[in-house]
């Protein structure tokens, strides 16, 4: 359905609009580019659980998930595919430190993450030899989350069961928190360049 005069796509994503003024010759007077957001359905199942309670100690972090929507597989050298990041807040509303930029337990973007892919999801896991993997992306802004991204996964929709993943090395806030809203970012990507 139109918003504003805009129908969005109907997967969620970033992309690219541009929008151009045109004279009454549809010579272009004024031209310009912008990045729009449009947020994927909800989530079937979104469980964020973790092994320790204590502040600022190395925990497991268990994610589990299930999607009504079909994503493509997470390659990025095909010209669609699927970027998963575990987005873990840096700061709450008012400024006060939850999780550390690095999580705690890596130093760098790019690192990998310990992760583990519960078995019984085997169907999400890509091809022997291309196993799960998850690699941090370090919050370089104050204030933006730090991310797990999980790499290596097939395509897949709401007909399979949950994707449950284990996440190792992340460091609890080091104070009390009443709730620690951890989100899951599920982006479908189309790269023309490729």
């Amino acid at each position: 359905m139109p918003e504003n005069g805009v129908k969005h796509p109907a997967q969620g994503g970033e992309y690219v609009g541009i929008l151009s003024f045109l004279d009454s010759g549809n010579s272009i007077i004024e031209s310009t580019s912008f990045y729009h957001r449009v947020r994927p359905q909800k989530l079937r199942t979104f469980v964020v659980s973790s092994a320790v309670n204590d502040y600022g100690v190395e925990n497991m972090y268990t994610i589990e998930l299930q999607v009504d929507s079909t994503y493509p597989r997470a390659s990025a050298d095909t010209s669609t595919y699927t970027r998963m990041l575990v987005e873990f807040p840096t700061l709450d509303s008012l400024g006060n430190r939850l999780f550390l930029d690095d999580l705690g337990g890596y130093t760098k973007s790019g690192e990998l993450v310990g992760c583990y892919m519960y078995p019984y999801t085997s169907p999400y896991i890509d091809s022997p030899g291309n196993d799960l993997r998850c690699r941090l992306v370090k919050s370089e802004v104050a204030g933006e989350p730090a991310q797990v991204e999980i790499l290596n996964f097939r395509a897949f929709s709401g007909s399979q069961y949950r994707m449950k993943v284990r996440m190792v090395r992340i460091y609890n806030p080091a104070t009390s928190v009443v709730s620690v809203p951890i989100s899951i970012r599920i982006d479908h990507v189309v790269d023309a360049s490729n």
